[in-house]
């Protein structure tokens, strides 16, 4: 039996500044104001707003309903590219076609790093689902700022309503800009830029006789991943002005190329893709085919091809049978992110060196980042954060509304109070629409909270935000088209869930995996004081020696018509 071995691994980039003037262009001091200015609101901006990236790698593509899935969570950060520690939760949905979730998951992240899985309800019909992840602190751009992908889910009872259901499908519109560069056509400067795979980058800058009678200046600046890259004053020498961009000063990525106006105003922009150098930085080692029921040995090396390579390699391994079902290994995902929105099929389920020639820059010719913003950097009025990092609390927050009207009552308190034995109090003032948030610690424990408005006598009310998005992308209706039944693969994962339901067999397979640690489910009352393990002692002939031996602070006591327990209370001291 064939099989293929998958292991998803991130190599960090270093980000590095450039500043390149070029022969021949404007110079002196007053011509780089501008550029000087637009540097500094451009780090600002990507300071203000850093951006979060999540990646979340799968076990497989297609599951049987009942099963488990499980998955590793990467989140990085966007500029730099290395693992982020800014966020310490991230929340994992799937969704159906009715972008209603069907599965909702906390994953702690500890570095960057996070795995678990989530059981698929064997109550859910055949079709294509949506997995998506975020943390709290990309809520304040979504739906568009999160991890998506489809998988697909059967019911191994009914398998045959995989051909009538609607299954997910996202609309590709939201992501581009459908105007493509129009927005920037009566400015009467443009340009076009040749993308060879060569060791310049050729852009040719456009002007109207009109333009170059009140100026010959303009401004390129190319930003990858909100790390500058190139900046430079252009002095137009006619017409049409060439301007060549040595490679190797681009970051591999979508590298953005604005073109301002000499004031100060963008006047066309275009992406265009920069691939990584192609070097082998891990090798396997195993065998060409595998025997059913058989261990197997695989051996890998981690090959440093260069000084910048980082010191921390994470990875993560999926064991599967080859089906032809794939998504985007990390490296590519990492390439556009979640900036540029959804991405189109044949990229997502390709290699991005293995592509045709032209697909990536036909969908980067209207492709927007949904990141970098020209309007609010060069103005300078930031909109207010609503979500912030969840690091070492969880954030609670909601809106305070006006019972009669509904209408949002600002600049009030609210208070929050946790009774007991460490009593915690903590206040918050509602903003302009209402809105308030309370920080609670991450921990296993459960805790009883209140939280009342400063003035009663308002008759407001209180309504606590969920905790996972509803901001949910625009999706369209998919039918699967595929005729002659269910391929013989899908089959017979049906026919295994079904004897591994019967025969118990999950539940070994877990606790067997030592790639992720299992925590016990949480007992609907709570957590116990004290847990006892009957089989860490010698086997008791009655119960009665079970409470008398080994629990403290319990007493059974024998009556006529059945037992007494009395319980001491060890906050309170006293019995019940």
């Amino acid at each position: 039996m064939k099989a293929r071995y998958v292991i998803k691994y991130f190599l960090g980039l270093s980000a590095a500044f450039f500043m390149f003037i070029m022969p021949g262009s404007a110079s002196g001091q007053g011509q780089y104001g501008f550029l000087d200015t637009l540097s500094r609101r451009f780090l600002k901006y990507c300071e203000t707003y850093p951006r979060e990236e999540i990646y979340v790698h799968t076990d497989r593509e297609e599951y049987v309903a009942g099963e488990y899935l499980w998955f590793r969570v990467y989140l990085f950060d966007r500029q730099s590219g290395k693992p982020s520690a800014n966020s310490s939760i991230a929340y994992l949905e799937i969704l159906n076609a009715e972008n209603r979730p069907v599965v909702q998951k906390r994953i702690r992240l500890e570095g960057g790093l996070g795995s678990g899985q989530a059981m698929l309800p064997d109550t859910l019909g055949s079709g294509r689902f949506m997995l998506r992840a975020y943390t709290n602190r990309m809520k304040n751009a979504m739906p568009l700022n999160c991890f998506m992908k489809t998988i697909s889910i059967y019911n191994a009872i009914n398998t045959s309503t995989f051909m009538n259901n609607t299954s997910y499908g996202i609309s590709e519109a939201p992501s581009h800009d459908t105007a493509g560069n129009e927005r920037f056509a009566q400015s009467g400067i443009k340009m076009s830029v040749s993308n060879p795979e060569t060791d310049i980058l050729e852009i040719n800058i456009s002007a109207n006789g009109s333009y170059r009678a009140l100026n010959n200046l303009c401004y390129l600046f190319i930003e990858t991943h909100g790390v500058i890259n190139y900046r430079n004053a252009v002095v137009l020498t006619g017409e049409n002005t060439r301007v060549a961009v040595p490679r190797k000063i681009l970051i591999p990525g979508i590298n953005r190329i604005t073109l301002f106006s000499a004031s100060g105003k963008p006047a066309d922009e275009r992406l265009v893709y920069t691939s990584h150098p192609e070097t082998q930085r891990l090798s396997l080692n195993s065998s060409d085919s595998i025997v059913k029921r058989s261990s197997e040995v695989i051996e890998y090396e981690i090959k440093k091809t260069g000084p910048a390579d980082p010191d921390i390699l994470a990875m993560s391994v999926s064991v599967v049978p080859e089906t032809g079902k794939r998504f985007m290994d990390l490296a590519d995902y990492m390439i556009f992110g979640s900036e540029f929105g959804v991405l189109p099929d044949i990229i997502q389920k390709s290699r991005l060196s293995e592509l045709p020639p032209g697909v990536i820059d036909s969908f980067l010719a209207k492709a927007k980042s949904n990141w970098i913003d020209w309007d609010i950097i060069l103005s300078g009025n930031y909109p207010a954060v609503k979500y912030n990092y969840e690091k070492e609390y969880l954030s609670l927050s909601g809106h305070l509304l006006s019972r009669s009207t509904l209408e949002p009552d600002s600049g009030q308190y609210l208070f929050l109070s946790q009774p007991g034995k460490k009593a915690i109090f903590q206040y918050a003032l509602t903003d302009r629409s209402g809105y308030f948030s309370f920080s609670l610690p991450v921990d296993e424990m459960i805790r009883d909270i209140i939280i009342q408005p400063e003035d009663p006598d308002r008759n407001d009310i209180i309504r606590i935000e969920p905790s996972y998005s509803e901001e949910y992308p625009e999706t369209t209706p998919f039918f699967d088209t595929v005729s002659g039944g269910l391929k013989p693969y899908v089959s017979r994962m049906c026919a295994n869930h079904q004897v591994n339901v019967i025969y118990g067999n999950t539940d070994a397979v877990m606790q067997q995996s030592p790639f992720i640690s299992v925590r016990e489910p949480r007992r609907f009352y709570g957590k116990p004081d004290v847990a006892l393990v009957m089989n860490n002692f010698i086997r008791l002939p009655v119960m009665e020696e079970v409470f008398y031996e080994l629990l403290d602070g319990v007493q059974m006591k024998k009556k006529k018509a059945g037992y007494d327990i009395v319980i001491s209370d060890p906050v309170f001291q006293y019995a019940v």
